[in-house]
């Protein structure tokens, strides 16, 4: 078993869309600004065609206009579509666009009269003044703005040294060329000092914002598992004196506390997308059925539900268990915000193609798109940013956690997908849940298989496990089941039993242990004397089973804590069945 995570977001990738963004909204396109800087150049082009002849300036004066418009359109594109990859053309057509208009401003400078020599001069005013307005933010974007102007001014000089003037003149154009360079280097260094800034200042909010989603979540954490808590110590103090006939009850209240337990764990991992992923290929009409199933026993009689397949919707490729879980949790939104009865409508189809590309995927493939939409109360413009939040919640206190919304976008994000809502209040609610499709080569899922059955001996096994209480616990399953079991508290002492000549039949190891020997080094040793040996790998920290032992033997079972006895006694019992397992190379 092996988790999938979407890759982390590289920090250069958000430094060019921080200068996508920069770009689109300077003279943002169809704003005042941009309008009056069209109008003018238009006025202008017009003039200079209508009154004096002069095409060839408005042809350029059209074409920096639609440079223009097309470096705002792109821009503005990639900027809400979140493409880094359009930073160099965005930026390139930015360079274009200083280029044309300063051979605009050239063009009009060389002209005879004083006439044209001021409206030059006015034109490099003008640009200047949007270099030092809109464009000092960055370093590189007023680069692509600096460097034409400039350029512009050498071109002058050029024109005068060389066709123009007297020798005095040539040296004081020289001069007043190489003497303008500092404003646009202060220019420059405005644009480095405010995007520090701008870091320092967003910097400064992230970790406001953490500490403040920190304090909600550790609240909320503790408010469910102090209930979880109580239910366990009530009902474990009653059970010391109750009469046989209610220990069941009781002992069955506190598994049930527990179970509770173990679903808050893995929302919270959900929501930190770092839950433990088991990928598969699943039709999702089966999918439908079986959710269509539960809902119906779950919701009440007054909501209608209508679920809608599209034809030709491709297989996905996802975790089954925790895809029902995440469509049950958008039913029971939907279900709370309609108290007095109405429609459930659960649609999936094939995703459009807009740029889809599956994280999980190396290769473009179609997605699948889940709409659960309800005819509920909606949600509040000003709270729809903030349903999304770990322990947020609209409903009374004691009614939800705040946890399913969020469990569910941790789900899609690291399933590869997406999670967006669309609501209108006193119109209902719609969350719309993107996942990929199953590639062509994937296997399919084999949900169905049954247990295989070993023989009666069932051999000795060593169990590593640092928490005593635990380590008892599973020896006592294990044993029941037929296991001869050997204990050892954590991974040095697991390994001196094996280097002392212990060969079990099968190795059931925690992943963090205190000491040296950590879990998976334990393994390491272990398959060096046994290659074949089956192990059964128990951890609460599914992430650092990811990153630290993403080369594992497929052979490997990964369970996740809490788990019950049963599950660790089927795993143990699968691994160590002959049939199932193939000869495991060193680690």
């Amino acid at each position: 078993m092996r988790s999938k995570r979407a890759p982390a977001p590289d920090p250069e990738d958000a430094r060019k869309l921080d200068e996508i963004a920069s770009v689109a909204m300077a003279e943002k396109l169809g704003g005042t600004m941009f309008y009056t800087h069209v109008g003018l150049i238009l006025l202008a082009a017009a003039l200079a065609a209508g009154i004096r002849g002069l095409w060839t300036l408005s042809a350029i004066a059209f074409l920096y206009l639609l440079t223009l418009t097309a470096e705002k359109a792109l821009a503005l594109w990639a900027f809400r579509h979140e493409k880094p990859s359009m930073h160099a053309p965005v930026l390139g057509i930015l360079t274009v666009r200083a280029l044309i208009y300063n051979v605009l401003v050239l063009s009009v400078w060389a002209m005879p009269g004083d006439t044209y020599k001021m409206a030059a001069a006015a034109l490099m005013v003008a640009a200047t003044v949007n270099i030092f307005v809109f464009h000092a933010t960055h370093p590189r974007i007023i680069l692509c703005t600096v460097i034409p102007t400039w350029l512009n001014f050498g071109a002058m000089a050029a024109n005068v040294i060389l066709y123009r003037g007297t020798v005095e003149e040539g040296i004081a154009a020289l001069l007043v060329f190489l003497f303008i360079a500092p404003y646009f280097l202060l220019g420059l260094r405005q644009a480095n000092r405010q995007a520090t800034e701008l870091a320092v200042t967003r910097n400064a909010l992230t970790q406001s914002q953490k500490h403040d989603a920190l304090g909600k979540l550790s609240t909320g954490i503790a408010h469910d598992f102090n209930n979880i808590l109580a239910v366990t110590l009530g009902n474990a103090e009653l059970l010391h004196g109750a009469p046989a006939h209610l220990r069941t009850h009781l002992a069955d209240e506190i598994i049930k506390a527990a179970e509770r337990g173990a679903a808050l764990s893995q929302q919270l991992l959900a929501f930190g997308s770092r839950s433990q992923l088991a990928p598969a290929v699943h039709d999702v009409h089966v999918i439908c059925k079986d959710v269509r199933a539960m809902l119906d026993r779950l919701l009440p009689r007054s909501i209608e539900t209508d679920v809608v397949i599209a034809p030709q919707t491709p297989k996905l490729f996802v975790d089954r268990a925790l895809l029902e879980t995440a469509m049950l949790n958008l039913a029971i939104n939907a279900r709370d915000a309609m108290p007095d009865g109405g429609t459930l409508t659960i649609t999936v189809g094939p995703t459009e193609q807009d740029g889809w590309q599956p994280a999980l995927l190396t290769e473009a493939a179609p997605g699948v798109t889940i709409r659960v939409a309800d005819t509920g109360v909606g949600i509040p413009v000003s709270e729809q940013q903030q349903v999304f939040d770990p322990f947020y919640t609209t409903k009374p206190v004691g009614s939800g956690s705040g946890l399913g919304l969020s469990m569910v976008l941790g789900f899609a994000r690291q399933s590869g997908g997406t999670l967006t809502l669309e609501s209108t209040p006193g119109q209902g609610t719609t969350l719309i849940l993107t996942l990929p499709a199953a590639p062509d080569d994937a296997k399919h899922s084999a949900t169905n298989a049954a247990l295989p059955q070993v023989a009666a001996t069932r051999g000795t096994v060593l169990l590593v496990e640092d928490e005593a209480g635990l380590r008892h616990a599973y020896m006592r399953h294990l044993e029941i089941a037929g296991f001869n079991v050997v204990l050892a508290p954590d991974g040095e002492a697991g390994s001196q039993l094996l280097d002392e000549g212990l060969r079990p039949a099968g190795l059931v190891t925690d992943l963090a242990m205190p000491g040296a020997v950590q879990g998976d080094e334990l393994i390491r040793r272990a398959r060096r004397l046994m290659p074949d040996i089956p192990v059964v790998l128990v951890s609460g920290y599914p992430d650092r089973v990811v990153t630290e032992l993403g080369a594992m033997n497929p052979a490997v079972d990964i369970l996740q804590k809490p788990l019950r006895g049963k599950t660790l006694v089927d795993a143990v019992i699968q691994a160590l069945t002959p049939a199932d397992r193939t000869p495991s190379p060193q680690l």
